[in-house]
């Protein structure tokens, strides 16, 4: 990536968004991202459902570099660094609806429809904004999954479910790295 691509995606999505990039020394601190621009790119994008967190005031790229309980990004990195998907972009489905719980989400989402399709079109302009270069839409848990297969506007998009639970006798990183082929 060239550094006026990536100033302009900072600059309109820094927020919320982020890169599958972690310093091994403390994953939690994104500042390797900054400097490590060329080793970043927009052909894979790994979609959540929403913001885990409040992001208000966070700096930009905190998305998916959070330590909280229940935090799956220590495990994302681990699955993804060293692979063709180490630095690949990162974000969220819904952005203004801070919540761990999925079921708390969807509950949201059914008392919110107009918000949903709100949310919907930012994540759609997101994926334009970068999209030059797409070639899969990797989406974490069936919540988001649900989404994407009732939405005409992202169901057409090329994309494919992960799970975020490992299968019995498995761990989370062999799950993933079966899905992702790896």
């Amino acid at each position: 990536m060239n550094e006026e691509c990536y100033r302009a995606i900072k600059k309109k999505y820094g927020h919320w968004g982020s890169w599958a990039l972690w310093d091994p020394a403390d994953p939690y601190d994104p500042a390797i991202i900054e400097r490590n621009i060329r080793r970043l790119g927009t052909a894979y994008v790994f979609a959540g459902l929403n913001v885990s967190r409040d992001l208000t005031g966070l700096p930009p790229w905190k998305n998916f570099h959070l330590r909280h309980r229940g935090s799956r990004e220590r495990r994302l990195s681990c699955v993804l660094s060293g692979s063709v998907y180490e630095g690949s972009y990162m974000t969220d489905i819904i952005k203004d609806y801070p919540e761990a719980n999925s079921g708390e989400v969807l509950a949201w989402i059914r008392k919110n429809p107009k918000k949903l399709e709100e949310n919907i079109k930012i994540f759609l302009a997101e994926l334009a904004f970068l999209e030059k270069k797409l070639k899969k839409i990797f989406v974490f848990g069936r919540a988001a999954a649900g989404i994407f297969k009732h939405t005409p506007a992202l169901a057409v998009l090329p994309w494919q479910y992960i799970t975020q639970f490992a299968a019995w006798g498995r761990t989370f990183e062999d799950t993933i790295h079966t899905q992702l082929g790896l």
